[in-house]
């Protein structure tokens, strides 16, 4: 499987205004409800809150790939963002990017 068959044009935010990753995670989030890509919002809402993972999967220094399981969905979603500036992660303030692919999958 590729990105490409996952990620719709209407799940893409350029630029993505975000200065932590959580941020970003949120605004991406807000995006795939906008576009009905979410069953249950507020689970999913609840879900970003509540299980934040204690550490990020990055690829290199390039991008985040913020990821969870929930019911709120009913397929595989991705959403993805590219900064105009480097967002970071909460928990190593020298570990930063400029894209973040979340990925949401039921």
């Amino acid at each position: 499987m590729k990105l490409r068959d996952v990620l719709k044009p209407e799940h893409i935010i350029v630029p993505l205004k975000a200065g932590t990753v959580k941020e970003a995670t949120e605004r991406l989030a807000e995006r795939l409800v906008a576009s009905g890509a979410v069953a249950d919002p507020q689970r999913l809402n609840a879900v970003i809150r509540h299980t934040w993972p204690e550490d990020m999967v990055s690829v290199g220094e390039h991008a985040f790939l913020p990821h969870f399981r929930t019911e709120a969905v009913r397929g595989l979603v991705t959403a993805l963002g590219i900064s105009p500036t480097p967002i970071r992660w909460e928990k190593d303030p020298h570990r930063t990017a400029r894209v973040v692919i979340f990925i949401v999958a039921p």
